[in-house]
């Protein structure tokens, strides 16, 4: 959505005896809705034409054995204001035709649209960026503003493994008419699966029920089983990013809270640790400074 001011000049009378003029300067906002981009010209652009079947004839040899065809759609339209000038940056993502396996790993790519007396066209065309994602599918992004105007994308990259949902977050920077990876932070946020205890009441009655089994085999194996389901636990991350002192370099802050074991120091590693469960609150921060985010310590 656009934005403008626009200042207008009123001239009215007041009073019922004595006629007086007033002259009066008022700023109304103005919205207006951009004309949509065609989604079929951003992708042509990028990936060339497509068949009857929706290939493409795009190829990249990071993108299984490269040899294409590959399908392509819109992931996000990001509109934004830079220099004056009204641009939308295009998210794409590009698969292999067969490519939705859990270990798959799409194609992210990206154009820049700059609109001009109300029509979109095309400034920069970027059909690959990096391997994105996981199970075929790229996550959203959400959109940053660096210095100078430097554009950031943040992205969140779930997965499942071994009965840990976990998450860590990529941030890409504009650079070099691309966009690079100048962050990692891992993990971002993790949780235990549905096979553990929510509360303690929860394992107290687990407990009370293998209890109550006749079947001393059977009751022996559930008395076992509850004693080692472990208690649940999750932590999630917020993402603030803001000018750095003096308004010098932008800093990112990462406020990561919730519950994990005592024993897991996320500073350290990125893999789940076993251990009693406690809640946490740690932060950490990044500045960005010669074309990437670096620790405040």
């Amino acid at each position: 959505m656009g934005q403008g001011r626009l200042t207008l000049h009123a001239v009215r009378t007041e009073g019922t005896r004595e006629r007086r003029v007033v002259e009066v300067d008022f700023t109304v906002l103005l919205e207006w809705e951009d004309p949509a981009i065609e989604e079929e010209v951003a992708l042509k652009a990028l990936y060339g034409p497509s068949d009857e079947t929706g290939l493409r004839a795009w190829r990249h040899p990071a993108l299984g054995d490269g040899h294409g065809p590959v399908k392509a759609h819109i992931l996000q339209i990001l509109p934004f204001d830079r220099m004056g000038q009204r641009q939308a940056l295009v998210l794409t993502q590009v698969n292999e035709p067969a490519n939705g396996c859990h270990s798959c790993v799409p194609g992210l790519g990206a154009a820049i649209f700059t609109l001009n007396e109300g029509s979109w066209g095309l400034t920069r065309a970027i059909p690959f960026i990096t391997s994105l994602g996981h199970s075929g599918w790229v996550p959203q992004a959400r959109l940053l503003f660096l210095e100078s105007g430097r554009l950031g994308l943040l992205f969140r990259v779930s997965d499942d493994h071994q009965g840990v949902s976990h998450e860590h977050a990529i941030l890409l920077a504009e650079q070099g008419g691309s966009f690079t990876p100048v962050l990692t932070v891992m993990p971002s946020a993790a949780a235990s699966d549905v096979t553990c205890y929510s509360s303690r009441a929860e394992r107290t009655e687990a407990l009370r029920a293998a209890r109550r089994e006749k079947n001393p085999k059977e009751r022996s194996d559930e008395l076992a089983f509850a004693n080692r389901r472990p208690d649940c636990w999750s932590f999630d991350s917020t993402f603030t990013l803001r000018a750095g002192p003096g308004g010098g370099s932008p800093e990112l802050e990462v406020l990561t809270a919730g519950t994990k074991s005592r024993t897991w120091n996320l500073a350290e590693k990125a893999e789940w640790d076993e251990g009693p469960i406690a809640p946490f609150r740690m932060v950490r921060r990044y500045q960005f400074r010669q074309g990437a985010f670096h620790d405040v310590r």
